[in-house]
């Protein structure tokens, strides 16, 4: 009964914010602060709730929606937490506060200290949160259909669905976790990956290294000169890139809550759940649509947009035509170093004409790659980022004479 009351609440609050839109303009304002209404619902909710709000809550203000996620269940949480993990076997050489660290959207998150002293998170998933989660996600089909005009809608549910269930399976994260943190020690002592414990893990339990001395985004935004935000926000783009060409992995997760950020030069990433592997035929394919752009070439643009499901036999020249121009301005910052990022440019390149974008598709696993221009790019656009990667991303990973 409880589930059916909280899924009826959901479809008023959704209903409402419908209702009190409808008869406004459908200009970019009017429909970011739809968005932002969305957020507020979906954030006052909780749990998978919780990470759809996390993907429409794009901006600086509303970033303090991921640093303490409403929680459900949070008491039978926490006993949970003190009467079974704790006490098992595994724990008795780990000592953890008995107070709450943080919420998260899926759980909550203790400090604590390892056999040998050294300080650690411990998070649990919330109790029950598997089964508000497989009755949230119907409420996905709802905001697909507010938030998006494209064909094979379908798609997007499924990789929605898909990722949202990996999250639920803390064991998932772990691997990848342990997995990307493999890569980047090895890559960059600047972009630094917390330690798992393994042996204390489970698909409820995550255990990891607390990272001491690192900020939050947001105080190194208000702290931070215009270098040191250059430097950071390149080692997002590089992080976040290299690990899509070189390695064939997206980081699905782009917001504020998940990069922390130490002596202003030295950058943290958290929350492997939702990851994404694409097969080499994809990388391949987001490789020349880059290549395209970048060589201004329109025909080959097209030819590959069409190859992967994007463009259809039957989209119009006009469709097609803005379908390159939109693109183009998402690449933009890439395409040449000493391009600089800003709230404007941001909004500018956030405007779409839904009427055209009708005519095209959706392929399997394009939906988290939005996280880049309507994520990824929002944080950087507030520290004013100056690009100097897109040169050495090309020419490395994209250019077909070395990148390929």
């Amino acid at each position: 009964m409880s589930n059916i009351i909280r899924t009826c609440n959901i479809v008023k609050d959704i209903t409402l914010v419908y209702l009190s839109d409808r008869d406004q303009d459908t200009d970019l304002n009017s429909k970011s602060k739809s968005l932002k209404k969305l957020a507020s619902v979906f954030s006052s909710y909780g749990g998978v709730l919780g990470k759809i709000a996390q993907t429409l809550s794009l901006e600086n203000q509303q970033s303090n929606v991921y640093d303490n996620v409403r929680s459900f269940a949070s008491d039978d949480t926490h006993k949970y937490v003190t009467d079974v993990v704790l006490k098992s076997d595994d724990f008795k050489n780990i000592t953890v506060e008995n107070s709450i660290y943080m919420n998260g959207s899926l759980g909550q998150v203790y400090k604590g200290l390892d056999q040998y002293g050294k300080q650690i998170i411990v998070k649990v998933k919330y109790v029950n949160v598997d089964e508000e989660t497989k009755g949230d996600l119907g409420i996905v089909k709802l905001l697909i259909n507010y938030l998006m005009s494209a064909n094979h809608l379908q798609n997007a549910l499924i990789d929605i669905n898909e990722k949202m269930l990996e999250e639920l399976d803390y064991s998932i994260e772990i691997r990848n976790q342990i997995t990307i943190k493999k890569i980047w020690d090895v890559q960059s002592a600047q972009i630094q990956i917390p330690t798992v414990y393994p042996d204390l893990c489970s698909n409820n339990v995550i255990v990891m290294e607390f990272m001491e001395d690192f900020k939050s985004m947001r105080e190194f935004l208000a702290e931070s000169n215009q270098d040191e935000k250059n430097n950071i926000g390149n080692l997002i783009l590089e992080f976040v890139f290299e690990n899509l060409y070189q390695h064939n992995i997206f980081y699905s997760d782009i917001h504020y809550g998940n990069f922390l950020i130490k002596d202003n030069n030295t950058l943290c990433v958290l929350d492997f759940g939702c990851i994404t592997y694409y097969d080499d035929d994809m990388i391949s394919n987001l490789k020349t649509i880059h290549e395209k752009i970048y060589n201004q070439d329109k025909d080959g643009f097209f030819e590959i947009m069409t190859t992967i499901g994007i463009l259809m036999d039957n989209t119009s020249d006009e469709s097609k035509s803005y379908c390159y121009d939109f693109f183009k301005l998402q690449y933009e910052p890439l395409l040449k170093d000493g391009f600089v990022l800003t709230d404007e440019w941001v909004d500018m390149a956030g405007e779409k004409n839904t009427e055209l974008m009708k005519e095209w598709g959706l392929p399997l696993g394009f939906i988290y790659l939005h996280k880049i221009p309507y994520g990824m790019y929002h944080i950087l656009a507030k520290m004013n980022l100056q690009v100097d990667c897109g040169k050495h991303l090309y020419d490395n990973y994209v250019n077909p004479i070395h990148g390929k």
